[in-house]
């Protein structure tokens, strides 16, 4: 979804976190170079169902104290299911089987606190956070507080690199006079790299709460906001990996990213087209999530190996609302979300002895919580989509 806030003569724009997440770290094939993908608002259409080859539903135990509103930021370690609460800034952890382990909550000004959620990520069993413009802080698996590394820049997505940090600057200035994309922080938080120099400032503050830094083994890939192209940067080196090529569809005509009367070149568009991208990127396949905002976004499925393409279809079923959120990739298999009470009807399409239930949950178990369900699923080859 895109929110849109006018204030000052100055537009600011917000991808929802409805399809929210973080890459458990994976290889890409280093034999594969770029590879531009075509794409269309027109592109075939299958429901997320029709695509899957096994699915395991884990659900989430419903205590007292495990109350869960959303899943955002999903990580996942050999033992732990991590995710921050999107309400509250509440940290949950589950074993894989869905059993509830513990939650917490450190918000707050103090210097082992945090005043929001921006950015969680796992370091073995501890349990990273980043406090947009304040500090990365470090905590084990059950809160306690370990160490803290001041951030001073307003960087909205950040991901750990080489002993230091790729941190989204978006449009935001690293000083008065610098502006880039991107920047590096080595081991001693000092500057080491500037990527991607925005040439004028923006009249339309953009952000979206889904990173747009993810990482693949010793690599990072980077998409920027505004942009139709996954960079990936390693050893100091920046190169483009993807490239979502959706021609006359595309937005933006040319790099400068001329954002001057935005909002209302978007209110009189005859024709929408996509204005931002986001995706998660795994080892085989890659989700895309195209914002074309007054008139809301479209999802792809992709399989990077061959380019191969669909666009998910909008489930409109009453009892559908909202579907399966995409959360991650982990070993292969897409990692996603959907409310109790959408489950029965979206697996409904799908044959029995490809679901399989973690634990000893059932679906009339499922259906009696409140907390929403989360879905492992393996997908069909692309040739069978």
């Amino acid at each position: 979804m895109c929110k849109a806030l006018i204030t000052g003569g100055i537009a600011l724009f917000f991808l929802s976190a409805c399809n929210s997440g973080s890459n458990k770290s994976f290889e890409l094939d280093k034999d594969k170079s770029f590879a531009s993908i075509k794409l269309s608002t027109d592109l075939e259409t299958k429901h997320l169902s029709e695509l899957v080859e096994t699915v395991e539903v884990i659900r989430l135990e419903e205590t007292s104290q495990s109350l869960v509103s959303s899943v955002r930021d999903l990580e996942l370690s050999e033992e732990y299911l991590v995710f921050p609460d999107s309400r509250y800034n509440d940290v949950f952890v589950f074993d894989h089987l869905g059993n509830f382990v513990t939650k917490w909550n450190h918000q707050g000004q103090g210097p082992r606190e945090y005043h929001n959620i921006q950015d969680i990520w796992l370091e073995g069993d501890t349990v990273a956070v980043y406090a947009r413009g304040k500090a990365v802080l470090r905590y084990t698996i059950d809160g306690k507080f370990l160490n803290s590394e001041a951030i001073e820049y307003q960087a909205d997505h950040i991901r750990p690199y080489d002993g230091g940090y790729f941190l989204d600057m978006n449009f935001n200035a690293i000083d008065d006079t610098l502006t880039f994309k991107a920047v590096v922080l080595d081991s001693n938080l000092s500057r080491v790299d500037e990527l991607l120099a925005v040439k004028s400032f923006s009249k339309v503050a953009f952000y979206s709460d889904i990173s747009a830094v993810m990482t693949s083994g010793n690599t990072i890939l980077y998409m920027a906001m505004l942009t139709d192209t996954v960079y990936q940067y390693h050893k100091g080196e920046l190169s483009p990996r993807f490239h979502f090529d959706f021609g006359e569809e595309w937005f933006w005509e040319d790099e400068s990213r001329n954002t001057e009367n935005y909002y209302e070149r978007i209110m009189n568009e005859t024709q929408p087209k996509v204005h931002s991208l986001s995706a998660k990127i795994g080892k085989q396949y890659l989700y895309l999530f195209a914002n074309q905002a007054m008139a809301g976004f479209q999802k792809y499925l992709i399989d990077h190996r061959n380019n191969r393409a669909v666009m998910l279809k909008k489930y409109t079923l009453k009892s559908m609302k909202y579907g399966v959120s995409i959360l991650n990739w982990s070993e292969g298999l897409l990692i996603g979300a959907i409310s109790s009470y959408e489950l029965e009807e979206w697996l409904s399409s799908i044959d029995k002895s490809q679901i399989a239930f973690s634990g000893t949950a059932t679906l009339e178990e499922i259906e009696s919580s409140e907390n929403p369900v989360l879905l492992k699923i393996r997908l069909k080859e692309s040739s069978e989509w």
